[in-house]
C-alpha cells in the first residue's frame, strides 16, 4: 500500500503542477453535496486521460483557491475552500475508475475521487523579528472512511528569525529649565533623549536637536537686586559672625550696596588699654571712630567676602580709586563719600570680579574678620544687602 501512495505522488509530480494529496472515493448526492463549489466540466475521461482530466480540474480549483478538488462523473470538476472536511459526509464509494497509465482515481456517476491541493506556506505575517506563516496538511494514516477523521489540519512555524531594525524615536521634551537670570535676558533649555524607542540592530539615530533653548528674564533688571529677602542679616563686631547672602545668577560685581537696618558697633569699650588713653565708647553703623582711628581718618570697618573668607569688597591698592587703605595692613579704611553712619554704603568694584549662581558672600565687621583687637568690641549691626551687574558679562 506504501510503495503504491509513493508511486502515485511521483506520478503527480510529473504531469501536474505541484502536489496534490489523493484522499479517495465517497459518495454524493444532488442535495447535499460533500464538495459543494461546482466549477465546470472538464474533458471526459476516456481511459486513456486521466493526466489531462485531473490537471484541468486541479488548475481550476488552484486559481479559486480551493483546498479540496474532486472529479464526478469522470467530467465534471467540483471543489471546496473549507478546511473543515466535508466531502466525506456521506461516507465512502466504490465505483470510481482508475487510470491504469497513472494510477489516478476519477469518479463517477455520484461519487467523487477527492484530491486535497497540497498548500504553499503563507506569507509570513513578519518581515523580521520572527513571524508565523502556516498551510493545510493532510493527517497522515487518515482512515476517511471513518465518521469524525480529520483529513487536514493547519501547520504553523516560525519564519524572518533575523530582528527587525529599529529606527530611534524621540522622547518627550523635559520641562523647561530654570532661567539663567531673573532679569536683564537669560536662558532656558529643555531636552529630548533619542529612547522612544532606542536605536538598535543597525536602525537610524534620531533626527534633529535634543535641545530647545528660548530666551527669559527679558525684563529689564533693577539697578540693584536685593539679596536677603524680607529679613535684613547681621554681622557682630566681637565674635566671628558674619552676615551671608547668595547672589540670584551668574555675572559680574560692579557693586554691593549695604542699607543700614538696626544696630551699632564699637571697637573700644571706653577704658583705653592699648592706646593708654581714657576715651569714652563710640558707637557706629559701619567700623569705629575711637579716637586713634578719628586722628588718623581710617575709621571704615566693614567688609565683603567670599565663602572661602577672601576680600572682594572693598579692593585692596592704590589704584583702586573709591577706598584708601593707610592702616593696619589694609584692616580699616575710608570710603570717598560716606562716613562711619551713613545710613548706606556702597562698594564698587575697579577690576572685574565674576559669581556664580548661588555663590555665597559674606558682610563682616572688619576686626572679626581678621581677629584683630576683639577683645574690646562690642555690638551688631543688621542690613539690607543689594547686587548690581556690570551690564554685560
Amino acid at each position: 500500500m506504501k510503495i503504491g501512495v509513493l508511486l502515485f505522488l511521483a506520478v503527480l509530480a510529473a504531469v501536474t503542477k505541484g502536489s496534490i494529496v489523493p484522499l479517495g472515493c465517497f459518495s454524493d448526492t444532488a442535495n447535499n453535496r460533500g464538495l459543494k463549489d461546482y466549477l465546470g466540466n472538464v474533458v471526459r475521461f476516456n481511459g486513456e486521460n486521466a493526466k489531462q482530466v485531473v490537471t484541468s480540474c486541479l488548475d481550476m480549483a488552484r486559481s479559486r483557491n480551493m483546498l479540496y478538488f474532486g472529479i464526478q462523473n469522470q467530467e465534471e470538476c467540483w471543489a471546496s475552500a473549507e478546511p473543515k472536511r466535508t466531502f466525506n459526509k456521506h461516507g465512502c464509494a466504490s465505483n470510481c475508475v482508475t487510470d491504469r497509465k497513472y494510477n489516478l482515481g476519477i469518479g463517477d456517476h455520484w461519487s467523487n475521487y477527492v484530491y486535497m491541493v497540497e498548500q504553499e506556506w503563507s506569507t509570513c505575517s513578519k518581515t523580521c523579528g520572527s513571524g508565523k506563516q502556516s498551510r493545510f496538511e493532510p493527517v497522515s494514516g487518515a482512515d476517511l472512511c471513518t465518521k469524525g477523521t480529520i483529513a487536514a489540519e493547519r501547520k504553523t512555524k516560525k519564519c524572518n528569525l533575523t530582528p527587525c531594525r529599529v529606527n530611534g524615536g524621540w522622547s518627550a521634551y523635559s520641562s523647561w529649565s530654570s532661567c539663567t537670570k531673573s532679569c536683564g535676558g537669560g536662558t532656558q533649555t529643555r531636552t529630548r533623549t533619542c529612547t522612544n524607542p532606542k536605536p538598535s540592530n543597525g536602525g537610524r539615530d534620531c533626527w534633529g536637536d535634543s535641545k530647545k533653548t528660548r530666551k527669559c528674564g527679558i525684563a529689564p533688571c533693577p539697578e540693584y537686586e536685593k539679596l536677603n529677602g524680607d529679613h535684613p542679616v547681621c554681622f557682630e563686631a566681637k565674635e566671628r559672625v558674619y552676615a551671608s547672602v547668595r547672589v540670584p545668577h551668574e555675572g559680574y560685581i560692579h557693586s554691593i550696596k549695604l542699607v543700614y537696618r538696626s544696630g551699632k558697633v564699637t571697637c573700644a569699650h571706653g577704658h583705653g588699654q592699648i592706646w593708654l588713653i581714657k576715651e569714652r565708647r563710640h558707637w557706629t553703623k559701619w567700623g569705629c571712630n575711637n579716637l586713634p582711628v578719628l586722628l588718623l581718618g581710617f575709621y571704615m570697618g566693614t567688609f565683603i567676602t567670599d565663602s572661602d573668607d577672601r576680600k572682594v569688597l572693598p579692593e585692596t591698592g592704590k589704584d583702586d580709586g573709591q577706598a584708601e587703605f593707610k592702616l593696619l595692613d589694609n584692616k580699616w579704611y575710608k570710603l570717598r563719600g560716606y562716613n562711619e553712619n551713613s545710613n548706606e554704603i556702597v562698594l564698587k568694584r575697579e577690576h572685574r570680579f565674576h559669581v556664580r549662581a548661588n555663590d555665597e558672600l559674606r558682610v563682616w565687621y572688619g576686626e572679626a574678620l581678621y581677629k584683630l583687637f576683639t577683645f574690646d568690641n562690642e555690638g551688631s549691626v543688621c542690613v539690607d544687602v543689594y547686587i548690581k551687574y556690570e551690564k554685560s558679562l
